[in-house]
């Protein structure tokens, strides 16, 4: 795993994300959906880099919980939402 940030639980980091934001155009007006959160480092670099909405989930609630600290430590609760839930539950249709 290749990591620059000790809450990166991906590989690439948080220079892999902010790259990945820019080469989607993210801007204000964009959504994200991140599945299988972790510890929710991307969706807030997301969120925080783009100011557009990221909506993160993931089957951990302790980890959930972890998220929304950070996030509301950050000032992104506005553009952060962080779920319980299984993705092999959800019905992305």
């Amino acid at each position: 795993m290749i990591t620059d940030d000790f809450d990166y639980l991906a590989p690439g980091g948080r220079s892999y994300t902010i790259a990945s934001g820019l080469m989607a155009r993210l801007n204000k007006r964009s959504r994200a959906l991140e599945i299988a959160c972790g510890r929710g480092e991307a969706a807030c670099t997301l969120a925080g880099e783009f100011n557009c909405r990221v909506d993160a989930f993931d089957i951990d609630p302790v980890m959930v919980e972890y998220c929304r600290e950070k996030a509301e430590k950050r000032s992104l609760v506005e553009h952060t939402n962080f779920f319980v839930r299984d993705g092999r539950d959800m019905d992305f249709g």
